[in-house]
């Protein structure tokens, strides 16, 4: 996962790392997030409250944001 897509990320929602930390803890917390791995769990929480597409957020590939069909 690279670190200038979540820098991009951030900048795109006007969070500065501390926000982007708190929401990501949030998600994290919640007692229905149940992913096993930190990695897994971060890219699924990133993903579920920002509506990223994981290639991009990954691999940096295909298009940031998810489609409406998609979701």
């Amino acid at each position: 996962m690279g670190e200038g897509r979540i820098k991009e990320l951030m900048r795109y929602f006007h969070l500065s790392e501390n926000e982007f930390a708190d929401a990501l803890e949030a998600e994290l917390r919640s007692p229905d997030f149940k992913p096993t791995g930190l990695y897994t769990r971060t890219i699924d929480a990133i993903c579920g409250i920002f509506k990223v597409s994981s290639e991009w957020l990954k691999y940096g590939t295909g298009t940031m944001f998810l489609s409406e069909e998609g979701a």
